[in-house]
């Protein structure tokens, strides 16, 4: 009986050792949120994959995320796929922008309202080895493949993921780089939140509360072979 109670309690153990449970968590939102009684709540498989997904955690359970410092409740992180590459090859990377305002009563709202945003409302400042700064290609002033130019809210306890390649909208040759992804926002009053921080009934917005204010991940280095 003894070795039957240890080995549950062995089991629970290895099964949750690996768990980062609700505060901790922030999970990728996919844009489609589940209705169920009148309320829209996030789907509960994304909440369920977050748990174990460390891009998800927060940001010291996730050095690897370089995310940048918290600005009026949003984070954004940026990781590169290689950090070596040969020229010519894509350059790759992922961009988390975040909503850690942990309150019920606000929202981060991102909008592309960057003259030159590299890709829909993520600007990217990139450096050369001598820090010089390097321009994005003469262009649109942004590209948004959804088409949309209006801001948007990253819902409470969640975020947005994005995979963008650098060269698309960058010159690359040989050498060293910086690289730092950027977006701008605001803080909305939004409004009929219920109890739980994953539900809430469509998005209300009430106003602003913050003026406009700019989120950066930590820079981040990457060679051109």
């Amino acid at each position: 009986m003894v070795i039957k109670i240890l080995l549950v309690l062995w089991l629970c153990f290895f099964s949750t050792a690996n768990i980062v449970f609700a505060n901790d968590v922030y999970a990728n939102d996919d844009r489609h949120p589940l209705v169920a009684k009148g309320r829209v709540i996030l789907n509960p498989i994304l909440i369920k994959a977050a748990e174990t997904n460390p891009e998800c955690w927060s940001a010291n359970l996730f050095p690897e995320g370089n995310w940048g410092s918290i600005v009026e409740g949003g984070q954004v992180s940026l990781r590169m796929l290689k950090t070596t590459l040969t020229n010519g090859e894509p350059v790759s990377v992922i961009t988390l922008i975040r909503d850690a305002t942990n309150s019920p009563d606000k929202s981060i709202c991102i909008y592309p309202s960057y003259n030159d945003a590299t890709w829909d409302s993520v600007r990217f400042y990139l450096w050369d080895s001598n820090h010089h700064e390097v321009l994005p290609k003469p262009g649109p002033s942004f590209r948004n493949p959804s088409g949309g130019t209006g801001s948007y809210p990253i819902r409470n306890h969640t975020q947005e993921k994005k995979l963008i390649q650098l060269n698309t909208s960058f010159d690359l040759t040989n050498g060293t780089y910086f690289v730092q992804a950027a977006v701008l926002g605001y803080l909305v009053a939004s409004t009929n939140y219920s109890e739980s921080q994953f539900e809430k009934v469509p998005f209300q917005i009430q106003g602003i509360v913050s003026p406009d204010f700019e989120i950066r991940s930590a820079k981040v280095s990457f060679e051109i072979k």
